[in-house]
């Protein structure tokens, strides 16, 4: 009965809001699968017994799957110098994007999961269009 108020009351928290990213910690590993521990949304805590915080991630020969690293000092440093602010122009990130393979993942690896746009809060299913591992 709790689990039910409980599922209630995060649905309707979260109900009017959309999220079009996910992280959590990879859980299990299966055959191009992934299961994730969702403990946030919106800055909210999950309850840990609600069905909104277990996530399968399915991935599809589409899934760009990437690893989040930080450049080194000196790469990042000639970035900031060179630098020019103007209109459609980022400034330097200290991280930098890797393509990796879905074996590149393991369990206790903190992920981002996106679905084309899709809107994932209530989604237990998500089949991603793009993974990121995020640095250590």
């Amino acid at each position: 009965r709790s689990s039910t108020v409980v599922n209630a009351v995060a649905r309707e928290m979260l109900s009017g809001l959309q999220a079009y990213s996910l992280s959590g910690t990879v859980m299990q590993i299966g055959v191009n699968k992934l299961r994730i521990d969702v403990p946030y949304l919106f800055g909210l805590s999950i309850p840990a017994d609600s069905d909104l915080r277990v996530r399968e991630v399915v991935v599809v020969p589409g899934t760009e799957i990437f690893a989040e690293t930080k450049k080194i000092d000196a790469q990042f440093e000639r970035e900031v110098a060179a630098y020019r602010p103007g209109v459609g122009v980022s400034p330097p990130v200290r991280s930098a994007l890797l393509p990796v393979r879905l074996g590149d993942i393991r369990v206790g690896d903190i992920i981002t999961v996106q679905a084309n746009g899709s809107d994932l809060k209530q989604v237990l299913e998500i089949t991603a269009s793009r993974i990121t591992k995020k640095s250590e």
